[in-house]
Order: structure tokens, then C-alpha cells, then sequence
């Protein structure tokens, strides 16, 4: 299953240019707002990435700092979906991934960070049975592992820009400077790179779960039982 990162109410009738900003839903009001509180109830499920960016400084002189786990393993971010129907007629899948507070690293960055779920809970989010806020609300909580936090050279600062440029650490560029950072990345591409699967955006960075060693095997399943393939 394809999705747009920008969640559509079922029931928006209105045009798109009119809808509010809805890629991410926070955590403290996902389950009232009306934008968000059916697909929370209903609809969840995974965003498989292997990082995220947040941005420092202002306007035009933005540093780009990149989030991953240790070793660039697979992670889930919380997410909810709908489905759409325009009124041409076209049927649109949609998602918004689910915001907390920041942890203690993500803190100095930013003041929220995506929900990254651990893989014991992965079940538990995706169970369509499970309709209880209480419940699932305990899950939106800051991711408590470790993670690590570099500047990358600012490529994918566009949203034109796509392609492993976008997660290069600063200072790699053509091995000037080059660190152990550095050589850490370009392992952790290499098998991606090689089938071709490797996708990175300027807002997050996805690896192909299929060849992610570290990857479970529910991590592309939406509670509909379908493969999610949603967009970085």
C-alpha cells in the first residue's frame, strides 16, 4: 500500500488547499482532535526509516542534523492513515506520523520528536482490535534507546533533493575531512546501494525493509493486514 505524508480526513470535503497541516499528529491530543482521533482509533500503523532530520538556525543558514539508532538499524515511527476519495473520484491513502515530547539528546536539537516505537510494541499499535486511547496513549511516549546525532552537509535541506547525498555527514564530501562517522555511514548503506532500494528525502531517510537484516517482519504491515510502503 502506497501513502502521501500529509493524513486526509475521510470526510474532508473541502479543497486540499483549505486542510491544515496534518503530517504529524501530537501525542497529547491525537485521541480528541478530529483530524486525528478515527485513524488513532481505528487505522495505525508503521513507518519503517533509519533516521529523521531537524533543522537549527534560521532561514537560509539551517543546520541539518540527522537521528538514527547506533547502528543505522531499522526503526518503526507510530503512525495513523485514511483513505480518501477526491472528488474526481480518485482514491487517496494518507498518513501522519505521531509526535512526543523530545528525549534528553533529541531535547537539544528540538522541542518534539517522532514517536519511534520499540519492537515488543510493535503488535500491540498495529492489533485492530485495540481500541482503548488509554492503551495506546501509553505508547507515545519519547524514545527511551540510544541515539545518535550528527550534522550532515545539508543537501536534503531541499525537498527537491532525494538520494544517500542527503545523510552524508559534513565533512565527507569527496573524503575532505572524512571521519570515522563517515566511513560508519557509507557501511550502513552499502548493501541498499546496491539493490537499488536506498530512498532518502529531506524529512526522513527509509532503507528498504526487505534487505534490513535487522528488520521484523510485521514492520511493513499496516492493521489492515497490507504492506505499507510509505513514503520517506
Amino acid at each position: 500500500m502506497n501513502a502521501c505524508w500529509w493524513l486526509i480526513p475521510s470526510w474532508w470535503k473541502q479543497p486540499l488547499k483549505k486542510l491544515p497541516t496534518t503530517f504529524n499528529a501530537r501525542a497529547e491530543t491525537i485521541a480528541s482532535s478530529r483530524f486525528f482521533k478515527d485513524a488513532f482509533e481505528r487505522r495505525r500503523c508503521l513507518m519503517p526509516v533509519t533516521g529523521w532530520y531537524e533543522y537549527q538556525g534560521k532561514a537560509g543558514h539551517k543546520r541539518s542534523l540527522c537521528f538514527h539508532l547506533p547502528s543505522w538499524e531499522l526503526l518503526a515511527f507510530a503512525g495513523i492513515y485514511e483513505t480518501w476519495q477526491s472528488p474526481d473520484g480518485e482514491i487517496v491513502t494518507s498518513f501522519a506520523i505521531a509526535t512526543t515530547q523530545p528525549s534528553q539528546a533529541a531535547s537539544k536539537i528540538h522541542d518534539r520528536m517522532p514517536v519511534v516505537l520499540h519492537p515488543d510494541d510493535y503488535s500491540e499499535w498495529l492489533d485492530p482490535e485495540n481500541r482503548e486511547a488509554a492503551t495506546l496513549e501509553r505508547l507515545l511516549t519519547p524514545w527511551d534507546g540510544a541515539l545518535e546525532i550528527y550534522e550532515t552537509t545539508g543537501f536534503g535541506n531541499s525537498p527537491h533533493n532525494e538520494g544517500p547525498e542527503c545523510i552524508e555527514p559534513a565533512g565527507a564530501a569527496g573524503q575532505v575531512g572524512c571521519s570515522r562517522r563517515a566511513v560508519t555511514w557509507r557501511a550502513a548503506l552499502a548493501s541498499c546501494l546496491g539493490c537499488k532500494c536506498f530512498l532518502a528525502s529531506a524529512r526522513s531517510v527509509s532503507r528498504c525493509f526487505e534487505h534490513g537484516k535487522q528488520a521484523p517482519g510485521n514492520l511493513s504491515r499496516t492493521t489492515s493486514g497490507r504492506r505499507a510502503t510509505l513514503p520517506a
